[in-house]
C-alpha cells in the first residue's frame, strides 16, 4: 500500500479499483486493451456456449446466416484527445488556412480507436469487424476535446485465412452479406480529416453586411473556396489510405461536417468559421464471386423514407 493510500484511509475495494485503473493505463500506454476489456473478450472466445451480440437487423442477421457468417459479439474502442490550445489553435484568428496539428490529432485518435477495436476481434477470433461506425465528436475552440469512438460487429467466416489481419467494413450486415457473395473482399475503414479555419476578410464581411448594412443576395465566395479547400485536404487522404492498402476503391462513402461560428468580439458583427471536414468509406478489392446471383432487389417504398438503396433480397 502507498503512503497516499495509507494516509486517505482508502477501503480494500477501492485500493483494488486504483491498482485496476493503473493496470488499465499502463496498458493503454503499450497500444493494448485494459484489463478488463481484453479478459471479457477471451472468457467469451473460450466459451464455446457463449451466447453472441450483434447490432444486426432480423433480416440482415438471418442474411448473414445464409452466407455462413457468424456473429461473435459487439466491438469498441475509444479515443479521447485533449488538443493544445498554444501549439494549435493560438495564431488562428486572423489566419485563413487548414490548423495542421488540430486535424493530425484527429487522425491519431482515430486511428488508435479503430486499432483498439481489432484487437478487441483479434482477442475474440474474429475474422472481421461489420457494421463499423464511428463516432467523432469535433474538436472546437471552446473544449479542444477531441473524441473518435470505433465499434461494430466482430462476425468469423468459415473459409478465412487464419493468417490474414482481421478486415474493417463499415456495411451493414446486409451489404456486407451481398458484397461478400459477389466476390469483393472488404479490406478495411478509410478515413480522411480536416480542420480548416476561414477568417472572414473585408471582402466577404462586405458582402455579408454591405453598405449601411444591407446587402443583397450573393455567394459569399471565401467560405466556399475555403469549405471546398476543406473537403479537397479530406478526401486526398482518405485517398491516400486507399493506396497505401493497395485496395481497388471505396464504397459505402459518408461524407460529414460540422462548422462552427467564431464571434471575435461581442461588438463584431462578423464572425469567423471553424470547420471540421471528414470522409469515411470501406476499402475493397474485387475477387471471384461466390456464386451467380439469383435474388431480385425490393426498395422500402414507406413514406418518408429516405433512402431508395436496396433492402432485402427473396428468392
Amino acid at each position: 500500500m502507498s503512503w497516499w493510500q495509507s494516509f486517505l484511509g482508502l477501503t480494500e475495494a477501492q485500493r483494488a479499483e486504483a491498482a485496476i485503473q493503473k493496470a488499465a493505463m499502463k496498458a493503454l500506454e503499450a497500444g493494448d486493451i485494459p484489463p478488463r476489456a481484453r479478459d471479457r473478450a477471451e472468457r467469451h472466445a473460450n466459451n464455446p456456449n457463449a451466447p453472441f451480440s450483434s447490432d444486426l437487423s432480423v433480416r440482415e442477421f438471418l442474411l448473414t446466416q445464409e452466407a455462413g457468417i457468424e456473429p461473435i459479439s459487439q466491438v469498441m474502442g475509444t479515443s479521447f484527445n485533449s488538443v493544445s490550445l498554444f501549439g494549435n489553435y493560438m495564431g488562428a484568428w486572423r489566419f485563413t488556412g487548414e490548423l495542421e496539428a488540430v486535424s493530425k490529432a484527429q487522425m491519431q485518435a482515430r486511428k488508435v480507436a479503430v486499432e483498439r477495436m481489432l484487437i478487441e476481434a483479434k482477442v475474440l477470433g474474429a475474422s472481421g469487424v461489420i457494421g463499423v461506425r464511428i463516432h467523432a465528436r469535433a474538436s472546437n475552440m471552446g473544449t479542444r476535446m477531441t473524441e473518435f469512438t470505433a465499434y461494430g460487429t466482430a462476425v468469423r467466416i468459415p473459409d478465412y485465412p487464419k493468417d490474414r489481419e482481421p478486415f474493417t467494413c463499415t456495411l451493414n450486415g446486409q451489404d456486407f452479406w451481398q458484397l461478400y457473395k459477389a466476390g469483393y473482399v472488404p479490406k478495411s475503414v478509410v478515413m480522411g480529416l480536416c480542420t480548416y479555419y476561414i477568417y472572414t476578410n473585408w471582402g466577404a464581411s462586405y458582402q455579408m453586411t454591405g453598405l449601411f448594412g444591407i446587402a443583397g443576395n450573393q455567394e459569399v465566395d471565401h467560405y466556399s473556396r475555403r469549405f471546398i479547400e476543406a473537403r479537397k485536404l479530406a478526401v486526398q487522404r482518405l485517398t491516400n489510405e486507399l493506396h497505401d492498402t493497395g485496395a481497388d476503391g471505396a464504397i459505402g462513402m459518408q461524407i460529414m461536417h460540422n462548422i462552427q461560428k467564431i464571434v471575435r468580439s461581442e461588438e463584431s458583427r462578423t464572425f469567423d468559421l471553424l470547420v471540421s471536414f471528414s470522409a469515411l468509406g470501406t476499402a475493397v478489392d474485387a475477387g471471384v464471386p461466390k456464386e451467380k446471383s439469383n435474388r431480385t432487389i425490393c426498395l422500402n417504398l414507406a413514406k418518408g423514407n429516405r433512402y431508395s438503396g436496396v433492402l432485402a433480397n427473396f428468392r
